[in-house]
């Protein structure tokens, strides 16, 4: 999903602020990155307040990330992920993940395209819930708005660049 679609899905919400930050939130579940992008695009052009949609932004990512690691756990219960967690090669490699699986999900966030597998994977292979949600809550309280704050400033500082030239 492309920034335009985002941003022409929650501009077209932009004017009730509920309304906005529904379709902000829920964008974020199809394509977070992209949604915090256009997001931020917005809040520069004043077409949205940066607060609320900040805070569906965050809200979006945080459900988004722990609906995969559910998802994960569910798969992992059914009968084809019990027995792919009875396998030997799997069990060894559990074992192995105990001592940097952690490490793993909280690294994820920061390298393209690994959280669905590593999110999903940690629910998966059964890991603490509690531990997993504090990385996923702490990451994208790190990411998110870093990401959201360098769109709302860069496209500010190339209006303002594209200004100067046209003076």
């Amino acid at each position: 999903m492309g920034n335009d679609i985002v941003a022409d899905a929650i501009m077209a919400a932009a004017a009730d602020p509920v309304t906005a930050s529904v379709a902000i939130f829920l964008a974020t579940l199809l394509a977070e990155d992209a949604t915090a992008i256009a997001v931020g695009i917005l809040v520069s052009q004043a077409i949205l307040s940066p607060a609320p949609a900040l805070s569906a932004l965050l809200a979006g990512t945080i459900v988004g990330d722990l609906l995969l690691h559910i998802a994960g756990r569910h798969a992992g219960h059914s009968r084809w992920g019990r027995a792919t967690l009875l396998r030997s090669k799997v069990f060894s490699a559990i074992a192995d993940l105990k001592a940097s699986n952690f490490l793993a999900v909280g690294a994820a966030r920061f390298i393209p395209g690994m959280r669905l597998p590593v999110y999903f994977g940690s629910g998966f292979l059964r890991m603490d819930w509690r531990g997993c949600l504090a990385l996923i809550v702490l990451t994208a309280c790190v990411w998110t708005p870093t990401l959201f704050w360098t769109s709302v400033v860069s496209v500010r500082a190339t209006a303002s660049y594209l200004e100067t030239l046209s003076e």
